[in-house]
């Protein structure tokens, strides 16, 4: 058993954290580990509540996950097996929970794989009615990249884990596609339609502005000389917001 509390490393803070490990060191028989997790803070994101099992043997064990943070509940199960230093899983049922009546469960089951050298995500997707959500992505200490899509996914979901004065709503479609690595600043693209948006801030007192942004679209494209932002929005009469933004790279920052 295991139990700490007040932890922190840079931008990464735990309130607490207890763990039950059943290892069987010669493997002749199944292990059990019950991990969980309270206030796990990721820069300005909260994971208020984690909850990680492993049951079986080493190369065949079951793997249970769930997290809530702020409003969002995700639920996840699966099996893995550890080899040569790899840890492969196969997650078979995922799904996410959540404000503005977001509510996706996996499409079909997810390989991911995990070791010191190399991360794998399958081009893992959830449905909703009407959401969908697809993500996936490798890293290597050499090179990493990471694609995403989405239809109309509430804009809400932008803000999981942030408990803090502003929040979105509206609905977003969007294309990602980042690629990086060997100390070169990430490139790729965002592509994004937006539906209804509107910023939410609320002010002392409980009482909530709302700046309404309307329909309209959000590119973003970066590669290794500049990054480049359009945007090209209508609130109808409440006015239209158009521009762009080009920003230089160079050694010594933008």
């Amino acid at each position: 058993t295991i139990s700490a509390g007040e932890l922190r490393y840079a931008a990464v803070s735990l309130t607490d954290l207890a763990a039950h490990l059943d290892i069987d060191p010669r493997r002749t028989t199944a292990s059990h580990a019950d991990i969980h997790a309270r206030g796990l803070n990721l820069g300005s994101r909260t994971i208020d509540d984690l909850h990680l099992k492993l049951d079986g043997q080493e190369r065949n064990h079951d793997l249970d996950l769930s997290f809530v943070a702020h409003d969002f509940t995700v639920k996840a199960h699966g099996s893995g097996s550890f080899n040569d230093g790899e840890w492969h899983a196969l997650l078979r049922q995922m799904t996410i929970v959540g404000g503005d009546a977001l509510n996706l469960t996996l499409e079909q089951p997810a390989g991911l794989w995990f070791s010191a050298a190399q991360i794998h995500v399958d081009n893992l997707c959830l449905k909703g009615s009407p959401a969908h959500l697809c993500a996936g992505g490798d890293w290597t200490p050499a090179k990493w990249g990471l694609q995403a899509t989405a239809t109309e996914l509430p804009m809400q979901t932008l803000t999981a884990g942030q408990s803090g004065k502003l929040d979105y709503r509206g609905i977003i479609s969007m294309s990602l596609k980042l690629f990086g690595g060997g100390g070169h600043p990430a490139q790729g693209t965002m592509a994004a339609r937006l539906a209804g948006a509107q910023l939410r801030h609320r002010l002392a007192g409980g009482k909530i502005e709302v700046t309404t942004l309307g329909d309209g679209n959000v590119l973003v494209t970066a590669n290794p000389a500049n990054v480049t932002a359009q945007l090209d929005l209508d609130a109808g009469p409440q006015g239209s917001i158009k521009g762009q933004i080009d920003a230089t790279r160079g050694d010594g920052g933008w």
